[in-house]
């Protein structure tokens, strides 16, 4: 990976059990010429409340008519540093 990417995350809306995610990506990331998925799960709701939860995280991103992701994320390289020698001088 080169240059800078960026992602929604999305209310998972087709998730049937324990074991899916909360949250998924619309497309694939592609990394060096493999594809990843990108999931999100929320720890520490009362299981309850969950549905709740999300759909208030959600609910502020479409009152303006448009959809937006609820979370936003941005994946770019780090930058290379140049490798510290041992050979310190002193």
């Amino acid at each position: 990976m080169n240059e800078r990417q960026n992602f929604g995350l999305w209310k998972n809306a087709d998730r049937q059990k324990e074991t899916h995610p909360h949250f998924k990506a619309g497309k694939p990331i592609e990394i060096d010429g493999k594809q990843y998925w990108l999931s999100g799960y929320i720890n520490g709701v009362d299981p309850d409340k969950l549905e709740a939860f999300l759909d208030q995280l959600t609910e502020r991103n479409t009152k303006d008519g448009k959809t937006r992701p609820t979370i936003s994320i941005c994946l770019e390289p780090a930058k290379q540093q140049a490798p510290v020698s041992e050979d310190i001088p002193f």
